[in-house]
């Protein structure tokens, strides 16, 4: 391709500026100046050859510090750009990840213009701060970006142990309270349906009503709560026998009555039969034959609580 460029007054020369020129393609110029007298003049030939931009890309990191606990994970996107060329492929690696801490990239290679997502895992590292470099390397070079990471102490979750528990009505227990932010544990009860009440320490006492059910809660000082359940049993009176004793003639009977316990599945026997009596399933003792002895009456019930007369 060749080209005439015309220059007035040629005594005030400038360096001069061609544009807009296709690549890979060889230009021929001849300058043709013009004198204040008008006379004009050509140089000589000048050939200009053009070549393709080389590929380049930049990249960097968005954001480029993270902080993340341990066992738990942080993403940065991995971005780049074309900076010359055209696009072409780039793979991806990292260094400088600590040990038990883990770092990957989403996709991986990518093409020049494009995103990766790295994903840092805190695992078990030791709590630091951390400078991680991220390479770029294509055909046409490397380029690198840093993330800065900050691993920290991860915490357990919070929990209140013991974590259940059956009480009768006003007896009281202890919780205490573990993990979570680990400071700064305060006690209510989510849910009182037996009166109850719980005091700053986390001691519990069951009220007076039973067979329900309350649910005691502790809060850390970031908000964070967990519970523990509690079941308030039923209050009953001891397994007792009625008459608790008698004197009875050989061979008379006395008609025994049991109360209290489980309420149901009373069975009647005797724990000592000195006397060679007896005693039905109605809890009727006749007296054997056998006087100046003591004979001892026993009622059990479902839930095999004893009592004697």
């Amino acid at each position: 391709m060749t080209g005439i460029i015309s220059i007035s007054n040629p005594n005030s020369l400038s360096p001069i500026l061609v544009t807009n020129l296709n690549p890979s393609t060889q230009y021929i110029f001849q300058l043709n100046t013009t004198d204040f007298d008008e006379s004009s003049a050509f140089s000589p030939t000048a050939i200009i050859s053009t070549s393709t931009a080389a590929n380049d890309f930049s990249i960097s990191a968005n954001p480029s510090s993270l902080t993340v606990t341990q066992a738990t994970s942080g993403t940065s996107a991995i971005n780049t750009a074309i900076t010359s060329g055209s696009a072409q492929g780039v793979s991806l690696s990292i260094s400088g990840v600590p040990s038990g801490a883990s770092a990957s990239f989403s996709p991986n290679p990518i093409s020049s213009g494009g995103s990766s997502a790295l994903t840092i895992n805190g695992g078990t590292a030791v709590p630091n701060t951390y400078t991680l470099t991220v390479t770029g390397t294509a055909a046409s070079g490397t380029h690198t970006t840093t993330v800065t990471v900050t691993i920290s102490v991860g915490t357990a979750a919070l929990a209140v142990s013991p974590s259940q528990v059956t009480l009768a009505a006003g007896a009281s227990q202890t919780f205490t309270a573990s993990g979570g932010s680990g400071t700064g544990y305060s006690w209510d009860l989510a849910t009182n349906n037996s009166g109850g009440n719980i005091t700053a320490a986390g001691v519990y006492t069951a009220g007076a009503t039973g067979g329900v059910t309350d649910v005691v809660r502790v809060t850390d000082s970031a908000n964070h709560t967990a519970t523990a359940t509690v079941t308030v049993s039923v209050v009953t009176a001891a397994l007792a026998v009625s008459p608790s004793q008698v004197t009875l003639a050989a061979g008379a009977s006395q008609t025994f009555t049991a109360s209290g316990g489980s309420g149901t599945g009373y069975s009647w026997d005797l724990a000592t039969n000195n006397s060679g009596g007896a005693i039905t399933a109605a809890g009727v003792y006749t007296a054997g034959t056998t006087g100046g002895v003591t004979d001892v009456v026993r009622v059990t019930d479902s839930a095999n609580h004893t009592a004697t007369a």
